[in-house]
């Protein structure tokens, strides 16, 4: 099976659904399951220099409303073993990130790349536009930091951002995140973890899980 996840790294709910989804695949023991990462920029003209998400809140709505809004998306990641940090969250441009996506998964590590920088983003305090932080979390994946290096300070891997761009609004996608399943089944948002099991379910053939005893043999 063939899952197309489109997101963006500043998404709340892009790293809660990618955790819920992969709970489901875990507990179906599904096998042969390839995932492909489709960038998805909820604000492509965002600048550089990072913002903080409390900040940006701030300027939207009442105090009173932020926490209502804070406290509603804690507790759905939450529900998936995380612990956002709102307070040291930093908005920014995306876009290098979803690049190195790209360069990772040529090297067929995209998956944890994509699980290391969501988690230091909602979780540690990530500021994307620090070149050494990205380098540094980089290195701790066992990548190349100098050919990340390269990458970050030129325009490589921005054709596959106009291809994903493309598919966008061809199928068409309006928010993240978006879930395709073998180009056959569309799932949008934090669905229900049986949403996501019936899903992978329903597009599984018998042999794909894991190993199992019958009545007759194991």
């Amino acid at each position: 099976m063939h899952i197309e996840i489109f997101s963006d790294f500043t998404c709340p709910f892009c790293y809660i659904a990618k955790k819920r989804l992969q709970r489901a695949i875990d507990a179906l023991q599904l096998q042969n399951v390839t995932i492909e990462y489709k960038a998805y920029e909820l604000n492509p003209d965002a600048p550089v220099k990072t913002t903080l998400y409390n900040e940006l809140l701030a300027s939207r709505m009442s105090e009173a409303k932020q926490q209502e809004v804070m406290e509603s998306i804690r507790a759905l990641a939450a529900e998936e073993g995380l612990t956002y940090n709102f307070e040291t969250m930093r908005l920014g441009n995306t876009r290098t990130l979803h690049r190195l996506t790209k360069w990772a998964a040529t090297k067929g590590r995209a998956d944890q790349f994509v699980e290391r920088f969501m988690h230091a983003y909602f979780i540690e305090g990530f500021d994307m536009s620090n070149e050494a932080e990205v380098l540094a979390h980089i290195d701790t994946l066992g990548l190349p930091v100098d050919e990340a290096r390269n990458i970050i300070n030129s325009d490589a891997f921005s054709e596959e951002l106009r291809r994903d761009a493309y598919d966008c609004q061809q199928i068409p996608i309006r928010s993240v995140p978006f879930f395709v399943f073998d180009n056959r089944v569309g799932i949008k948002g934090v669905e229900p973890l049986e949403v996501f099991t019936r899903t992978l379910q329903q597009l599984t053939p018998p042999d794909s899980t894991g190993a199992s005893c019958t009545d007759t043999s194991c």
